[in-house]
């Protein structure tokens, strides 16, 4: 046997860097460090900090800001994320001088210091103000809707609200009278069991949630001419209901104004309101706040899309005496010579057709309104469209269901539960990759189940159809019998991860070993994309 070296990766090894020469010259990190070393920038965070006699050394403000800020700018925006980015990143290890602070530092850093951050951030402009880097020639103002991590199942009305808490206390209500029904001797002391006890427990703990938040919150109200009730969430209250490409969310409209020169952005606002129209005013008036009153002089254009018109917006703009490009929404309607038009009118009811038809497919169906045949092994759906049975690779209803979700309701995105060793799990994961949201749920009838969520595509179910083999970065096998590695997966889906699992059986010796009972898992972090 030949001599050579060692060439073994599991170990540790010292490295003799310094970190400047790590962050290197003329790059985002280097500038990133050389901005927050300045005291000055970063005085507003010293504040919050009264251990000058007392207590153990705390982070630096600018040491946390320099990985907070590169990790935004990286993409990673988990506290988790940017901790783990501390320990195995050398330029996040250089920011950080070698430091690891604990992802609850960084997210209590984060969330107590918003005021402050706003402080920062004017700072910042202002110096890139003075450097030249801002023309002040033209502002482009334009939003999109990001989605919270407050869900849309607590929203509603107080009403709405008030009524949910109702069925939650009766619902609770229903177990306990159904076990003392159930009792042959009511006088016998036995408990309610713990299962059913848990339960309880639970819609409880959920209505007094619900009670709690009407008791100390008032209804919200509209911005439009009719102030009119909005829906509230007893998670996050300042966040709304929308509606985007991909389907309704909990979330909030983030808007914000750069500067054409070098696109900066100049101002930014997030508003928990779905409609633009009432977030210019406020925007502008963020952006005289940052470089004065004085900053929209006639030689200024400030740009935005046809959302944020309104006739509130243009009377603002012109009291202002704003010199403003904001397409009108209403042009065509005021035109008195194209609304009088042929083309007008049939476009109107054109567009009248497309809402009912949308509306149409919005609507709960009825079984009755589908044709089985089952000699045949097809249905007929209610658009007229015929779906086969496939045959025992494809058991059961999901793939008839799935297409005529994606054909019809014109769904994206589904979600489910099964149990582990389904033959369900092979019929989904071939039409695309399942995200595990749980692994383990311990409150349904079966234990062993887990709960999931894909986003089907027609191109997803022909693949399928064709039996051609995803592209996807296998990690390993998870048996459906391994209760102790299904909640480990648990706990780093609460961390954070994603997890997949994908269509592709398990080999061994290049034979196949096992479909059916044995999965691959691939794991995938929040900013990775899955390709399929």
């Amino acid at each position: 046997m030949s001599n050579f070296l060692d060439d073994n990766l599991n170990q540790s090894v010292f490295f003799d860097i310094n970190y400047l020469e790590v962050l290197g010259n003329n790059t985002f990190e280097y500038c990133l460090y050389y901005l927050l070393e300045n005291d000055e920038i970063a005085s507003d965070f010293y504040a919050r900090y009264k251990n000058k006699n007392v207590g153990r050394k705390a982070y630096p403000p600018a040491l946390l800001l320099r990985v907070i800020f590169y990790a935004y700018y990286r993409g990673h925006t988990s506290s988790r994320v940017i901790e783990r980015l501390c320990k195995t990143d050398l330029k996040f290890i250089a920011l950080a001088a070698g430091r690891q602070p604990h992802f609850t530092t960084i997210a209590n850093f984060v969330s107590s210091n918003c005021e402050a951050m706003g402080h920062l951030f004017h700072k910042v402009l202002l110096i890139c103000d003075k450097s030249g880097l801002i023309g002040k020639e033209h502002f482009a103002i334009d939003g999109c809707k990001l989605p919270t991590n407050a869900s849309k199942q607590w929203s509603g009305s107080h009403k709405e609200l008030r009524k949910k808490s109702d069925k939650l206390k009766e619902a609770a209500k229903r177990i306990i009278d159904k076990h003392l029904s159930n009792d042959s001797d009511k006088n016998s002391g036995n408990k309610i069991p713990r299962d059913q006890q848990q339960t309880i427990d639970t819609l409880m703990k959920n209505a007094r949630k619900i009670d709690d938040f009407l008791s100390t919150n008032e209804p919200r109200m509209g911005q439009g001419r009719r102030k009119q009730e909005v829906q509230s969430n007893i998670t996050d209250n300042q966040s709304a209901k929308m509606t985007t490409s991909k389907g309704t969310i909990q979330g909030m409209a983030c808007v914000t104004a750069a500067d054409e020169k070098h696109q900066i952005i100049v101002h930014a606002q997030a508003f928990g309101m779905g409609q633009e129209q009432a977030t210019l005013k406020p925007m502008v008036e963020g952006i005289k706040k940052n470089f004065g009153d004085g900053i929209f002089k006639p030689s200024l254009v400030l740009t935005a899309d046809t959302g944020f018109s309104s006739e509130a917006t243009m009377q603002y703009l012109f009291d202002e005496n704003i010199n403003a490009v904001v397409p009108d929404n209403q042009f065509r309607k005021r035109n008195p010579v194209f609304s009088d038009s042929d083309f007008y009118k049939k476009h109107k009811e054109l567009r009248k057709k497309t809402r009912k038809d949308k509306a149409k497919t919005n609507m709960a169906m009825h079984s009755s309104e589908f044709k089985v045949s089952f000699s045949s092994n097809t249905c007929i759906c209610p658009a007229g469209k015929e779906l086969k049975f496939l045959g025992d690779d494809y058991k059961g209803l999901g793939l008839l269901t799935k297409a005529f979700g994606i054909e019809v309701l014109k769904i994206e995105e589904m979600f489910g539960a099964t149990q582990w060793g389904s033959h369900a799990i092979n019929i989904h994961s071939k039409l695309a990759p399942m995200r595990l949201r749980s692994t383990v749920t311990p409150i349904h009838t079966h234990r062993n189940t887990l709960a999931y969520s894909s986003k089907y595509s027609k191109e997803g179910i022909l693949r399928a159809l064709n039996d051609s083999n995803n592209v996807v970065n296998e990690t390993f096998f998870i048996e459906s019998t391994d209760v102790e590695l299904q909640k480990e997966l648990q706990a780093r889906i609460q961390n954070g991860d994603e997890l997949y699992i994908v269509g592709k059986p398990k080999y061994e010796n290049k034979k196949v070993i096992s479909f059916s009972n044995c999965y691959s898992v691939t794991i995938i972090f929040s900013s990775t994309q899955i390709l399929c």
